[in-house]
């Protein structure tokens, strides 16, 4: 008669399962047309409508400009950046970053904030975002996956500093189509320095 579990065959319950991961965002992706990228130089600030006291125009890993968020106590110090591009299914978002003092917010999605949120067709907002980093840390790539469902939505990019301390740091951002590879090599979720502390992502957030 073969194991159950509640009753269901074991084989039908891990192919379902096999479906269901092979149907989700943990396969390998790689970027293809890039659909949005900024260097966040002074010109590119000016154009987004980026306030100037949150811009080194000298900073960056290149020196040709980054955006800069500092918090002596912990608070808030974000900015709302609108693509005017609009972005359906998946896409790969990729922000190169650095981090000092970086402290953890009450929430696991408080912290250092790279999140594009979106409205659903229901009206429900979601927020999906980069996993943060915290402490210090130099340069580095934090590299993932998302999708926006059905017609898609405008790329709208909130940065910064959400209810922690710190300076977080960050050089660019770039948002490519994400094209699905047929051996899965690439990771949905880049890895970083494993001994740094990682905040807890939430692909979903509907704030109060």
């Amino acid at each position: 008669m073969g194991a159950r579990i509640f009753g269901i065959p074991l084989p039908l319950i891990a192919a379902t399962l096999v479906a269901n991961v092979s149907g989700s965002l943990q396969a390998g992706y790689q970027a293809g047309e890039t659909l949005w990228r900024s260097d966040f130089t002074v010109r590119e600030c000016a154009a987004l409508g980026i306030p100037a006291d949150v811009l080194d125009a000298k900073g960056g890993k290149s020196g040709d400009g980054a955006l800069v968020f500092r918090l002596e106590r912990k608070g808030n110090r974000k900015v709302v950046v609108r693509t005017g591009v609009k972005v359906a299914g998946a896409f790969l978002v990729e922000a190169v970053v650095k981090g000092r003092d970086v402290t953890r917010g009450p929430n696991g999605w408080n912290g250092p904030k790279v999140m594009f949120p979106y409205r659903r067709a229901n009206g429900e907002t979601d927020n999906p975002q980069l996993r943060g980093v915290y402490g210090t840390y130099d340069w580095q790539t934090w590299s993932s996956v998302k999708a926006f469902p059905g017609q898609g939505s405008e790329l709208v990019l909130v940065l910064g500093l959400e209810e922690c301390s710190g300076e977080f740091q960050i050089d660019s951002i770039k948002v490519a189509r994400a094209v699905e590879t047929e051996d899965g090599a690439e990771p949905c979720e880049v890895p970083v320095d494993p001994s740094l502390p990682r905040g807890k992502f939430l692909g979903r957030h509907n704030p109060d």
